[in-house]
């Protein structure tokens, strides 16, 4: 992953202290590009730099309306490192979380958020998260 294509929620990108945190999957890699999950599948979010105390992370709607998910109310900064380490810049502190797309969820654009629990106004978003149809279905 680039870091062009990184999501900041914050005002400075180059600011290491914590301010910030970048969520750097779901993405595509380009500009306002699309990464399509399926009901029903696994997938990972996958973050750099988030503050101590945790974060929580929820599945919005893009267009402001309709119902948001719960990825986790509550997951440790630095969650699973061993998934995303190798990816994250030297000195970077990074967190992974699995999660596996209800069957339920409306069909439709997201992002993923991804908010600190300590420091509300630290948070994060992805690339438009398209959800489909269950594989097979």
């Amino acid at each position: 992953v680039s870091l062009s294509s990184l999501v900041l929620g914050a005002d400075n990108p180059d600011d290491p202290s914590g301010k910030e945190v970048y969520v750097v999957s779901p993405s595509c890699g380009y500009y306002k590009c699309k990464v399509n999950w399926a009901r029903g599948s696994t997938q990972h979010v996958t973050w750099w730099n988030a503050p101590a105390g945790g974060l929580n992370i929820h599945l919005v709607p893009t267009k402001g309306s309709g119902k948001s998910y719960t990825i986790t109310s509550k997951v440790g900064s630095i969650h699973d490192q061993s998934s995303c380490k190798a990816q994250a810049p030297k000195g970077e502190s990074c967190g992974s979380y699995e999660w596996k797309v209800p069957t339920d969820v409306a069909l439709g654009e997201y992002t993923v958020e991804a908010r600190s629990v300590a420091k509300p106004k630290v948070v994060g978003y992805t690339d438009t998260v398209v959800i489909g149809k269950t594989k097979g279905s």
